[in-house]
């Protein structure tokens, strides 16, 4: 996922190995993550591509880091407040981020 993210662009399995920091993936388990990722809608086959051997799936991400993020989360059944308060008191979050977080939940129904 990071890849597809970083590079936001469509790309084959292998160029998703080929360009990923830790390379000890090998291929075979991408293309077993790849179908997971899609099957859970995560990621996308963005078109087919022509290789020199074959026709390749090119991957782009489908959901946003922050909303794969949540999905996690959500996962594991955590209280919200409880959570939220959490990501507040990280240290790692500025004062300002801390406010727009209060700014968003305040007026989220009204962003949907």
């Amino acid at each position: 996922m990071r890849v597809l993210w970083e590079t936001q662009t469509p790309m084959t399995a292998t160029e998703i190995v080929f360009s990923s920091k830790d390379r000890t993936w090998k291929e075979k388990s991408i293309f077993i993550i790849l179908q997971s990722l899609t099957k859970k809608n995560a990621i996308a086959i963005d078109h087919h591509r022509a290789t020199s051997t074959n026709i390749a799936r090119a991957y782009r991400a489908a959901i946003s880091v922050e909303e794969y993020a949540a999905i996690h989360v959500l996962d594991m059944n955590p209280d919200i407040v409880r959570f939220i308060k959490a990501i507040v008191k990280n240290k790692k979050i500025d004062k300002k981020t801390k406010e727009n977080l209060g700014f968003v939940i305040n007026n989220i129904e009204e962003e949907d």
